[in-house]
């Protein structure tokens, strides 16, 4: 056999077992995000938000989680700054959303760091503590519903972060031995 041809079978064998392991990992990950997001309350959103990560394990799962919870909730805080407000009391509740928001995505920050140390009880109370904050923006300019099919801005504003609060802290609660309050 010719030195290059045996270079090129020689390398083939090498490439072959990584790849196989990595269609293995992918596919294991899959499952492991599929299971994880079966029972939270926004079972679609919750595979959307994962699919695309590859985990190893629950832990990598509330991670991506929390990172995304921290960063809806700065986006939010960015988009309400850009809003204004025609009377004086809008202003102010504006002004206390963003304070809410930035609020949230520091209780996101310290959750992360709760799951550092696998402390999921830390972890829910500050996920909890995230939801409540962009919940009081919401609750401020009303119920969220102003007609059929309508909604305030800040229920758009604030959507996703609440579904990713509540994906996180459903999984959370798995681990942490506690039942999640949808």
């Amino acid at each position: 056999m010719k030195p290059v041809y045996f270079l090129c079978f020689s390398l083939f064998l090498m490439v072959l077992p990584t790849e196989i392991l990595s269609a293995d990992q992918k596919s294991a990950s899959s499952d492991l995000v599929t299971k994880a997001c079966q029972d939270t309350p926004h079972k679609d959103y919750c595979n959307t938000i994962l699919r695309r990560s590859n985990v190893k394990d629950i832990n990598d799962i509330i991670e991506i989680l929390l990172k995304t919870a921290k960063l809806q909730a700065r986006n939010a805080a960015k988009r309400v700054k850009e809003m204004s407000g025609k009377t004086p009391e809008d202003i102010k509740k504006l002004k206390n959303c963003v304070t809410n928001f930035e609020d949230a995505a520091e209780q996101s920050r310290d959750a992360l760091r709760a799951l550092d140390n696998k402390r999921y009880p830390d972890i829910l109370e500050k996920i909890t503590s995230a939801n409540k904050d962009a919940a009081t923006c919401v609750d401020s300019f009303g119920t969220g519903k102003k007609a059929p099919g309508q909604v305030t801005p800040m229920s758009d504003v604030s959507q996703e972060f609440v579904r990713t609060c509540g994906i996180a802290t459903s999984i959370t609660s798995k681990l942490s031995g506690k039942k999640s309050r949808r």
